[in-house]
């Protein structure tokens, strides 16, 4: 378990590092941060869940490698890297740049807004005002925890896929011309 830990760490580490980097650079060159924008972060945890399922099945030496093996490698790569990125999240938005969540509560007022009409048919008048009154509680906390949980959401796939990949059986550690194979 030793080595499952360190290699997820390791991973999980550069996972978030890399993720946030991406989402400061975002943000400097001017584009909205909280956008669509999010599919290329949640493509930069899964390429460091895959590469830590494989140093995982490196690091055991061509013992078996089963399934759940590798989802667990997998997942736990995901859960070590999103807390660590939630964590970057709430100091950044909190102490280091508190106007960019400011920011983003206007932004998602003048949206909800700007589509009020539509959102009072759908939802009812007293959804919509509900909604535009929760967002003055939003804070950096709470978009930390949003983050944590979509990441941590999407983060199964990549591992399940992963997991599939990076399987070894007995068959693909016995030599091909191992005259003892029957």
């Amino acid at each position: 378990m030793n080595k499952l830990l360190k290699t997820a760490s390791i991973f999980g580490s550069l996972a978030a590092i890399n993720s946030f980097i991406f989402f400061y650079f975002i943000l400097t060159i001017g584009i909205y941060p909280f956008s669509n924008i999010h599919l290329a972060e949640l493509l930069i945890f899964a390429l460091f869940i895959f590469l830590g399922v494989f140093q995982y099945r490196t690091v055991l030496q061509n013992k078996k490698f089963h399934f759940a093996q590798g989802v667990v490698a997998g997942l736990i790569t995901a859960a070590i890297g999103v807390v660590i990125y939630a964590i970057f999240m709430y100091v950044f938005l909190q102490f280091l740049m508190p106007k960019v969540l400011d920011f983003h509560i206007a932004t998602m007022k003048t949206n909800l807004i700007a589509d009020k009409a539509n959102l009072v048919k759908m939802l009812g008048k007293d959804s919509f005002d509900g909604t535009l009154k929760g967002l003055e509680s939003t804070t950096a906390g709470s978009i930390a925890i949003d983050e944590l949980l979509k990441k941590l959401f999407f983060c199964f796939m990549p591992s399940i896929l992963a997991a599939v990949i990076a399987r070894r059986s007995d068959e693909e550690i016995i030599p091909l011309n191992n005259p003892h194979k029957k």
